[in-house]
Parts: C-alpha cells; sequence; structure tokens
C-alpha cells in the first residue's frame, strides 16, 4: 500500500447521488440541482482558471446530509459541509471563499 498527503488547498466533495428513480422515493436529492454533468463543469472551470492542484473537485454519493433546500458538498480538509446548493455557480462560491482565505 502507497499513502501520499494531498497538497490541494481545498478538496470539494459534491454529492451527486440520485434517487429518482426509486420507486416511493420521498427524501430529496443533490443529483437534480449540481450532479454528475454538474461536477465534469465544475472540474473544466477548475482547469480553466489555473486551479489544478490548488483545488481538486470530486463526485460522491451521499454524503448523509439530504435536506429539502439544496445540494450538499463537503470541504476538505476544513471538514465541513455545505448544503442548500441550489446550482454550479453556488460551488464555485464555497471554492473561491476557501482558496481566498
Amino acid at each position: 500500500m502507497d499513502t501520499f498527503e494531498d497538497s490541494s488547498e481545498v478538496h470539494i466533495f459534491v454529492c451527486t447521488n440520485d434517487r429518482s428513480g426509486i420507486a416511493g422515493n420521498t427524501k430529496p436529492c443533490c443529483a437534480s440541482l449540481v450532479g454528475e454533468s454538474g461536477v465534469k463543469v465544475l472540474k473544466e472551470w477548475v482547469r480553466e482558471r489555473g486551479l489544478g492542484g490548488r483545488v481538486i473537485v470530486t463526485k460522491t454519493g451521499c454524503l448523509g446530509y439530504c435536506n429539502e433546500i439544496g445540494a450538499v458538498a463537503c470541504v476538505y480538509p476544513k471538514g465541513y459541509f455545505v448544503r442548500g446548493l441550489q446550482s454550479v455557480d453556488d460551488v464555485k462560491k464555497v471554492i473561491l471563499s476557501e482558496i481566498k482565505k
């Protein structure tokens, strides 16, 4: 096994969980707000701004904070969760806020 240290300033995990195909599901899901296509847009946005290596964006399944107000992401290494994300632009704001700190 090989170990290494993540040298990025921000690693954001974006929930892309989709429950829309589950019969009888009443829980909200993040996929409709950001989703896998949104994560692809975010990765391209990071590359276009020359932030590769400083910022990592990773799609993830359910982060366990399903809610009615929006999608969820986890900001690492700070270790906090953001909920209420309505769009890719909201995730961009989180990233920009973190790299300015």
